[in-house]
């Protein structure tokens, strides 16, 4: 188990730039889940990198990279750094 942020890895409803593979990993999972489901079922290898900054607990960047029948699908880069709130001068 890995801490995420909720926009990584959550179904997110509706449109906009948050609902694509590089935003959402609960769309690459959903992709894999379906070539399982194919008849004959794909074979899935997938690759999972966690890249730690200090001494956190919780990875800065996820790197996944994943095959489908031994061809490679691509990688895929999350950012797992929370955005702050601008700072107001005050």
């Amino acid at each position: 188990m890995v801490p995420m942020l909720e926009t990584v890895n959550r179904n997110l409803r509706g449109g906009g730039p948050q609902r694509t593979f590089k935003d959402n990993s609960y769309l690459l999972e959903r992709k894999w889940a379906d070539a399982l489901k194919d008849n004959p079922p794909k074979t899935v290898r997938i690759k999972i990198d966690n890249i730690f900054s200090g001494d956190s607990n919780s990875p800065d960047r996820i790197i996944v990279e994943y095959w489908t029948d031994g061809v490679t699908q691509g990688i895929e880069h999350y950012s797992n750094i929370p955005k702050t709130a601008p700072r107001t001068k005050g």
